[in-house]
């Protein structure tokens, strides 16, 4: 009988670690865990703002962007997918996963 198959480690993306983390364990009571463009946040509230979810996923974004887009999925029952504009508002649900991409002015 032929030697089962040896598992080869899982590929990443160059920093993927950096930009991933794990889902906690557990969440403040009174917030909402909600992954944004693959980070794990946990927010107050029912509703998140289209400004709200792109500060979540560009901390650190001192420039300003010509365009942006923020799609969603795993959403509440009543919007469980969609994309967002700006000044638009969502309802959160617990595990929902949050995509958003900017295009910055150069």
């Amino acid at each position: 009988a032929a030697a089962p198959a040896a598992r080869c480690a899982p590929y990443y993306l160059v920093g993927e670690h950096e930009r991933s983390s794990a889902r906690p364990a557990d969440v403040d009571a009174g917030r909402t865990l909600v992954c944004v463009n693959g980070r794990w946040h946990g927010l107050r509230g029912d509703l998140a703002t289209f400004e709200q979810i792109l500060a979540l996923a560009f901390p650190d974004l001192d420039r300003p962007w010509s365009t942006a887009t923020v799609t969603y999925r795993r959403g509440a029952p009543a919007r469980p997918a969609g994309s967002l504009s700006p000044g638009d508002v969502v309802p959160v649900a617990a595990g929902m996963l949050i995509n958003a991409n900017v295009t910055v002015l150069s």
